[in-house]
């Protein structure tokens, strides 16, 4: 059985230290320490010989979380691809990651991908609790805005095409 205090405990100290960074408004070097730990929790998740390790759980949750966090860097720093490849990789730990589908649906909208964007905004509202759903209203107006205008938009060309081509 491995022991993975050490990791853990060195995981942790890096993570803060990161978050301190991106902070101060540092997003390469919190970028650099994040991805630099991203790889070091794939490598010891390939080498794990011990699933039901509790430190090592503990570890898969921090892997999330700096997934999460890369993804915030990219998502500040524009980097809208980037951002999106992280948190899908979140929501795929964690279905119920809200910070994730947030920025998911803000890099589509930037993105000028509303067909993704929509698909996110529908799928968080089906799975975050609704309290928590509503903590986002002010970001999702565009997207529900732009979803009303093209379900619009829909509505006229079947209107269109139903009075040219009946039957």
């Amino acid at each position: 059985m491995e022991n993975y205090e050490k990791e853990l405990l060195n995981i942790i100290s890096q993570k803060n230290l990161a978050n301190n960074l991106y902070t101060e408004g540092k997003l390469t070097e919190s970028y650099s320490i994040y991805f630099h730990l991203k790889e070091l929790i794939e490598n010891l998740k390939e080498k794990n010989t011990d699933a039901e390790n509790e430190k090592f759980k503990e570890i898969i949750n921090q892997y999330k979380l700096i997934l999460s966090n890369l993804a915030m860097v990219c998502h500040k720093d524009k980097n809208y691809k980037e951002s999106i490849k992280f948190d899908r990789k979140v929501i795929a730990l964690d279905k119920y990651f809200h910070k994730s589908y947030a920025r998911l649906i803000d890099s589509y909208i930037n993105l000028d991908n509303f067909t993704l964007s929509r698909y996110f905004y529908s799928l968080m509202k089906n799975v975050i609790a609704a309290e928590t759903f509503n903590m986002y209203r002010d970001m999702f107006s565009r997207v529900e805005k732009e979803i009303e205008e093209k379900d619009a938009f829909v509505n006229n060309l079947k209107t269109i095409f139903s009075t040219r081509y009946p039957g």
